[in-house]
């Protein structure tokens, strides 16, 4: 056994991986700060994505400077000013802070002289926020300049925020994202006119209480014909800021639309956003708790040229029923269609789920139908579709022994890699037949809330692949199994 910075530089060239990454932020308290250094310089191969570490207060430790990415929870105006004189984080990409932030948190920031490579910071204000100057102050910083994305919730911007934008110092600012925060008509009607967001690629408004009228002006502005990524949820809009969108030339580059948690937005939206005189290039439709569409739609979508383009399409709880779903599945083939969210439309039912199986979908990773009413026979069907399935959820779906039977011979078993059965009923009989099916890939199981004793729960420790098991008050003999099957793999 080697010195402590030994072992750690040996999971270092053992590469990336989640159980490594947790062993070397454990070892980093007993390691110097030259040490720390040297294991910085080190993982400078591992992919940033691997390197997150999550605190709440900031410890003045070597766990920080390795990060590329740090979440500090509950961070105070003195973990800041550490945070921004440290040199130590040079490394370090993205920051996400949530706390009681001030216009002095953001001052603090943007005279950061070690965050001269950060790319992409996340501000949530539990408390009055940063307000309109603390925003400026961000924006205006000399220091972030290599920064791409900024996204702030709970601010306390209020009507100034459009001020707090002009002009914008940020040169590599690509994404900006407001939640929670009343702009209201009058600071949404502002930014229609704001230039500076001409350089933008991705903005989200959410839950500022824009209003249609205003939100219309906004998305018909001529100072978003950059933009490719726009989130309008929970605004207070209806089908008229959908139907000026669709056809405002600024929309052409277009690709992703978030609608959700807006109560006016109907059908209306989805015709407008499928007629032929839509000029944006959609592929992605988010339409999450957007009740007033239904079935007519998703018939509308179906039958245009958006079906044939659509990569990932989310009408979660909506009114889509089985009649959405026929006329789904008579487009016969969606393509590009990666990603398919319809958990909790609660119209849906079992000969819904059974149309859908027929579509031709070449490249679904992803597919959602929690709450629905598949039960067994849309189950059954859904298993012998031939999708290239990644995760598929089937939660509360009224599921028993003889769905989960025909689960475990599912054409996907070969390419599943996550796979949520919360809150059914297949008991032993289908937890045993799922932990000898050929799931090859699959990683992490949901199974809480099923009607099983011990014998199922251990049959699905028998899955080759799992590292994640989640299950509802195991027995002791199961809780002992458990932990050591976690230990083994």
């Amino acid at each position: 056994m080697g010195t402590t910075l030994e072992q750690a530089l040996d999971l270092v060239s053992a590469g990336a991986n989640p159980r490594h990454w947790k062993t070397l932020l454990e070892l980093c308290g007993d390691l110097s700060t030259e040490s720390v250094s040297v294991l910085a310089d080190a993982l400078s191969a591992w992919p940033d994505a691997s390197r997150t570490v999550k605190l709440h207060g900031l410890p003045r430790d070597g766990r920080v400077r390795l990060a590329r990415s740090l979440f500090l929870h509950d961070g105070t105006l003195d973990d800041l000013i550490w945070l921004s004189e440290s040199g130590h984080l040079t490394h370090l990409h993205s920051l996400f802070i949530s706390g009681r932030l001030t216009e002095e948190h953001a001052r603090v920031l943007a005279r950061a002289p070690s965050l001269r490579t950060l790319s992409r910071l996340t501000l949530t204000c539990l408390a009055s926020g940063i307000g309109a100057d603390g925003l400026r102050w961000l924006v205006d910083a000399s220091q972030l300049t290599s920064m791409t994305h900024l996204s702030v919730s709970g601010a306390g911007l209020g009507p100034d925020m459009a001020r707090a934008l002009t002009p914008l110092e940020l040169p590599a600012l690509r994404s900006l994202h407001i939640d929670h925060d009343t702009l209201g008509e009058s600071g949404v009607a502002a930014l229609a006119t704001t230039a500076s967001l001409s350089q933008l690629s991705s903005l989200g408004i959410r839950n500022a209480e824009g209003g249609s009228d205003a939100t219309a002006r906004l998305v018909t502005s001529p100072h978003l014909s950059s933009l490719r990524e726009l989130s309008l949820a929970g605004n207070e809009i209806g089908d008229v800021v959908v139907e000026q969108l669709a056809t405002a030339g600024a929309s052409s580059v277009l690709t992703s639309l978030d609608l959700s948690h807006n109560d006016e937005i109907t059908d209306r939206s989805l015709l407008a956003l499928s007629s032929p005189q839509c000029r944006c290039a959609l592929t992605e439709i988010r339409a999450v708790a957007c009740t007033g569409i239904g079935d007519a739609g998703l018939h509308s979508v179906a039958s245009s040229t958006l079906a044939t383009r659509l990569e990932t399409l989310d009408l979660s709880m909506t009114s889509v029923g089985t009649g959405g779903m026929a006329a789904l599945a008579s487009a016969r083939t969606l393509p590009r269609l990666a990603r398919l969210d319809l958990s909790y439309a609660m119209m849906v039912e079992q000969e819904g789920v059974r149309a859908l199986a027929d579509l031709a979908l070449p490249v679904l990773r992803e597919l959602s139908l929690g709450g629905t009413g598949a039960g067994d026979v849309g189950t059954t069907a859904l298993a012998s579709a031939d999708w290239p399935l990644r995760v598929l959820r089937l939660d509360s779906c009224g599921i028993t022994c003889g769905g989960a039977g025909s689960l475990a011979q599912a054409p996907f078993t070969t390419t599943l890699e996550h796979l949520t059965l919360r809150g059914n009923q297949i008991g032993d009989v289908g937890a045993s037949a799922l932990g000898a099916a050929p799931f090859d890939h699959l990683v992490q199981l949901d199974v809480r809330d099923n009607t099983m004793q011990d014998d199922g729960f251990l049959a699905l420790m028998e899955l080759p692949r799992l590292q994640e098991l989640e299950l509802s008050e195991p027995s002791e003999e199961v809780e002992q199994a458990l932990a050591a099957w976690k230990e083994r793999s």
